[in-house]
């Protein structure tokens, strides 16, 4: 019977003070994003003639957990058409978190003899969906001279 009065007190303690270690915490672990830790762009200069060319893309992923996707992601701006084109980087034989892929330029038709630039992003994303930042860079494909483009052909 002595141990009724001190039961009695227990449970109303648990009752007043619930925040009291009577209840379960929600702990939230945050994911730690994979880091781009190197990205070589090969040629460095990102800046063609009008007739485009290819770019190399060679980036090394630190991430906690293993990677999903490399991606390169290419973006036509200052247009009215938003043309975006996305390339996968693939694993380098031998090479530890590096991934290797080669991304086209097109060459510059626009008709009104503007140079046309384009956004150069690239992002890790590792399993559990977390992306890394991105890496951007601008290349500028020059306008067509008007002396190097091909004579349009005559029909009569």
């Amino acid at each position: 019977m002595k141990w009724l009065p001190l039961a009695a007190a227990f449970v109303t303690s648990i009752l007043l003070f619930p925040g009291c270690g009577g209840s379960s915490a929600t702990v939230r672990m945050t994911q730690q994003a994979p880091v781009l830790r190197s990205v070589e762009i090969t040629p460095e200069d990102l800046r063609f003639s009008f007739d485009g060319g290819k770019i190399t893309l060679r980036v090394t992923v630190d991430s906690e957990r293993a990677i999903h996707a490399v991606t390169a992601e290419r973006s036509l701006l200052n247009t009215q058409k938003p043309e975006t084109k996305l390339y996968p980087l693939v694993p380098v034989t031998g090479g530890a978190n590096v991934y290797q892929t080669s991304v086209d330029v097109p060459a510059n038709t626009r008709p009104d003899g503007q140079p046309v630039h384009y956004r150069l992003s690239v992002f890790a994303t590792d399993v559990a969906g977390v992306q890394s930042d991105r890496v951007e860079r601008e290349i500028r494909v020059a306008a067509p001279d008007a002396s190097g483009l091909p004579s349009v052909p005559f029909n009569p």
